[in-house]
């Protein structure tokens, strides 16, 4: 789960781990950003899809975004999503489990998110969504950044 000299190599230093469980297929989290902190995240029970957004400005791939499949069956698989890029995920199975380190506390008042289904970013999710908590649902980045 961790390994200080693989956090080094990364400049990442662990300032809270969180861990969320996803009881249905479809739901979706995100996408949620803090403008300095950047998280290792794992899947450590069932399978979702997983997507980054960069919203860098001053970056090579400001606006673009990466997608991938986390599960169990790769327990030592995991995603590290850079300061200043926005997370999110699907539950792909009947449950998941999803742990993230985080390089900087969580603050509220510098959280920002981007809707899912923002055109900007065009991410084709696996499924369409069950569930989408209202505060993911009303986001608008541009607003935050």
């Amino acid at each position: 789960i961790y390994c200080e000299q693989e956090f080094k190599k990364l400049d990442f230093q662990t300032k809270q781990i969180n861990w969320t469980i996803t009881n249905e297929t479809g739901t979706l989290r995100g996408l949620h950003y803090q403008p300095n902190q950047a998280k290792i995240v794992r899947c450590v029970s069932g399978s979702i899809f997983d997507a980054i957004i960069d919203i860098r400005k001053e970056s090579e791939t400001y606006g673009q975004h990466f997608c991938t499949v986390l599960n169990d069956s790769e327990p030592g698989c995991a995603l590290y999503v850079p300061p200043g890029c926005a997370h999110g995920f699907q539950c792909l199975t009947k449950q998941a489990t999803v742990m993230y380190f985080a390089s900087e506390y969580y603050n509220k008042t510098t959280e920002g998110g981007i809707s899912w289904n923002d055109p900007a970013f065009n991410i084709h999710w696996p499924h369409p969504p069950k569930k989408i908590s209202r505060r993911d649902q009303n986001f608008d980045w541009r607003t935050n950044v």
